[in-house]
């Protein structure tokens, strides 16, 4: 009797558990050298109706800013001021592609160590209204900003000749692929991006085992286990990787069984193997944590370390594994 025994396919089934640690022609003419003195004031109702649409190489973002009455002021431009961030999320002064007010282009850029500043001073260009106004502010952003980290910030100012004052109610950030409006104290300090890592792995068909032990390495591209994400949600973030299997584990094994008798099966283990010294033993018991490799991509490939009994009946023999990826405490 033919004592071989194949083997399915194990089959993929993904299951992400995920936990947060928790903008059109550029007119703008004159980028100031010299800035202005930066002062905070009440200069704002609020920011409503936020929205980003993604246009492949930029995209826009729109917005309402409720300048209040700036009468009395020595205001001479309303100002917006444009946040972008690195991929550690700390501040830059990376430029917009353009940035309007009321349909009028800024054609004031004055750039700041950790932001810059939009304005306009030309007579009726809308940016020197001194009243209330429910200004309809447009940014467009180049998505090379977003790709390094996936929000920008807006603040509402008023610029004067020598000071200009942010509104001391914080800035409005706005996300990639969340049209709200999200109010944050402190421009400098973004929230956490959310983690969005997703999964590519092939069916895994080990072919013909033999009993006894045995050790199989799927070494092609085509048989790699692929986790891809931004790197501004993985960074500074520990990840623990694991599996639970449909047949369950029996004394720390993984279990493919016969799909003819439950009863008749084969145990075993399964090593990732990343770059580096990088490997995810599952079952992972002691929720081994890693760090994932920059570039927006972690690849492994699997090694099957088997052992079958000799008496093990011929047969085709799989399981079913569902990846659990959460963020290390």
């Amino acid at each position: 009797m033919n004592k071989n025994i194949w083997i399915g396919a194990i089959v993929k089934q993904i299951i992400f558990v995920l936990y947060s640690v928790l903008l059109m022609f550029f007119s703008a003419t004159f980028n100031k050298v010299l800035a202005n003195k930066i002062l905070y004031d009440d200069i704002a109702s609020g920011y409503t109706n936020c929205s980003i649409t993604n246009y492949g190489t930029y995209s826009n973002v729109t917005l309402s800013i409720g300048f209040n009455s700036a009468y009395g002021t020595s205001m001479k431009s309303r100002g917006v001021v444009f946040y972008s961030y690195s991929a550690s999320g700390m501040q830059q002064n990376t430029k917009a592609l353009a940035v309007y007010y009321n349909g009028m282009p800024a054609n004031d850029i004055t750039v700041r160590d950790n932001f810059v500043i939009y304005s306009s001073e030309m007579s009726n260009s809308g940016w020197n209204e001194q009243g209330y106004n429910n200004a309809n502010i447009y940014v467009k952003v180049p998505n090379t900003i977003l790709d390094v980290w996936p929000g920008i910030a807006i603040q509402a100012a008023n610029v004067g000749g020598k000071e200009t004052v942010l509104h001391n109610g914080g800035a409005v950030y706005i996300e990639r692929g969340k049209n709200t409006c999200n109010l944050i104290a402190d421009p400098s300090v973004p929230p956490e991006p959310d983690i969005n890592i997703s999964v590519t792995v092939p069916d895994w068909n080990l072919g013909e085992i033999k009993p006894g032990s045995q050790n199989i390495h799927l070494v092609s591209a085509s048989q790699q286990l692929c986790l891809k994400y931004t790197d501004s949600s993985i960074a500074n973030k520990t990840f623990v990787i694991n599996a639970t299997a449909q047949n369950g584990v029996n004394n720390g094994y993984y279990q493919m069984t016969n799909l003819q008798d439950k009863s008749q099966a084969i145990s075993y283990l399964l090593v990732l193997i990343g770059s580096g010294r990088k490997r995810v033993y599952w079952p992972n018991s002691f929720n081994l944590g890693l760090n994932l490799d920059a570039g927006g991509s972690s690849c492994f490939t699997p090694f099957f370390e088997i052992n079958t009994p000799k008496n093990i009946r011929p047969g085709i023999y799989s399981d079913v594994l569902t990846i659990n990826i959460v963020t290390k405490a």
